[in-house]
């Protein structure tokens, strides 16, 4: 009983030990292409795979049955590919003289966008992700080229990143801004409407003193009520443009005035004396 428990003991640790020496298979990250063109049709297969490998496995994973015929000194030569071909059994794999045709092999290499001859067979070259490997039957000549990313479908390259369009400068509120016919220059000034083309002055400036005499324009009619004190009257409007110049006739200073009513007062006070004498009687 003791060496039972011991030989089922011994297997179960090599049981064990088998399962954690294990190694998963790796996922393929590689994949390539393979066209096969048998001279009446041809077909293109994706394969995926691991690393690297020869151009002899491609076309087993493409499902071209590959049948070969080995050389002395120089491999193995493929002689049918998905049934088409010549006799493996025999050194007509490479055709003869009657009948020429054989599978020409040509390659495309990290992405090329053309065919390359191979100088070597199948057994001996290395295939990488994104190689292209075409085989053609006749005598000699390459099959259709079609790029890795063609029949793939490579992921269109991402766009390039591009700065943002920088914010407009905002205006401020009552500066000039430029007419469509150009650009209004550092300190213009731009005519205000409505008040016939004159500018009003800059801020901070001392008033400007106008020399001309007051004139009156005719205005809107005022209301009946009593004059303001905005400088209207009724059925006028004034505007006081400065200081009346010193001198003239018809200013404010007028002597004529004062002479009327010294000589209305005299003629008053004359009359006053003679009523008062004659009430008194004679004396």
């Amino acid at each position: 009983m003791r060496r039972v428990a011991r030989l089922l003991a011994l297997c179960l640790a090599a049981t064990f030990a088998a399962a954690g020496l294990a190694v998963p298979a790796l996922a393929a990250t590689s994949q390539a292409v393979v066209i096969i063109d048998t001279g009446g049709s041809s077909r293109v297969a994706v394969i995926s795979f691991t690393g690297t490998i020869s151009g002899y496995r491609a076309l087993e994973l493409a499902g071209a049955n590959p049948e070969t015929y080995g050389f002395a000194g120089q491999g193995a030569a493929i002689c049918r590919l998905d049934g088409v071909g010549n006799d493996p059994s025999g050194s007509s794999c490479l055709g003869t003289p009657d009948d020429p045709r054989y599978w020409a092999y040509y390659r495309s290499t990290d992405r090329a966008s053309g065919w390359k001859y191979s100088a070597s067979g199948a057994g001996n070259t290395a295939v990488n992700d994104g190689d292209v490997e075409g085989w053609r039957f006749g005598v000699g000549g390459a099959p259709r080229f079609e790029s890795f990313c063609d029949a793939v479908g490579c992921a269109p390259p991402s766009a390039p990143a591009t700065d943002p369009a920088p914010a407009p400068t905002p205006v401020p509120s009552g500066a000039a801004t430029p007419s469509a016919g150009g650009s209004a220059g550092a300190g213009a000034a731009i005519a205000p409407t409505g008040a016939a083309g004159v500018a009003p002055a800059a801020a901070g400036d001392p008033t400007p003193t106008d020399t001309t005499p007051p004139t009156s324009v005719p205005g809107p009619a005022a209301s009946n009520g009593p004059a303001t004190g905005n400088g209207r009257s009724r059925g006028t409007a004034t505007r006081a443009l400065g200081p009346l110049p010193s001198g003239g006739n018809g200013g404010s200073g007028s002597p004529v005035g004062v002479v009327a009513a010294a000589l209305l007062v005299a003629v008053i006070g004359a009359v006053a004396v003679v009523f008062r004498r004659r009430s008194r009687g004679p004396g």
